[in-house]
């Protein structure tokens, strides 16, 4: 394996390149994961590809939304795409999606500390909301 690290004007970026065999399969300068970070370090992804190919199987991105750190994390198969979002609105409060195929299908939200917190829950057909309810837990 070999990184590549690089600084780009606005950005960093690093790729991690295979070449080589393994259980019989060869690779020959396979992009195994790429990714690329603005210099602030405000905004950013990654991806990681499928075996021997160029197609994305994973892709985790981060950027700044209103003030707020948020994280994606997405899965990309044959058939189906996920999409999992949190965003930090502080340190004690946020929340947190699940999406398929770019459907909502459920949704947490917390607030609180270690020793005290708590929220909501959301959960989601075809979209529309279905059914909600809160949730706690305390020292």
């Amino acid at each position: 394996m070999q990184l590549i690290y690089s600084q780009q004007l606005e950005t960093n970026d690093w790729r991690v390149i295979y070449n080589g065999s393994q259980s019989g399969q060869v690779y020959s300068n396979w992009i195994f994961i790429d990714a690329e970070q603005s210099k602030e370090g405000g905004i950013g992804w990654m991806n990681q590809y499928r075996d021997t190919s160029v197609e994305i199987e994973y892709r985790w991105s981060w950027q700044v939304e209103g003030g707020k750190q948020a994280m994606y994390m997405n899965w990309l198969d044959q058939q189906d795409s996920v999409k999992f979002k949190v965003l930090f609105n502080s340190g004690t409060n946020g929340y947190s999606e699940y999406y398929l195929n770019n459907v909502i299908k459920w949704k947490v939200d917390w607030n609180g500390t270690n020793s005290n917190v708590g929220g909501m829950w959301y959960i989601y057909n075809n979209g529309a909301l279905s059914r909600s309810g809160s949730w706690g837990y305390s020292t």
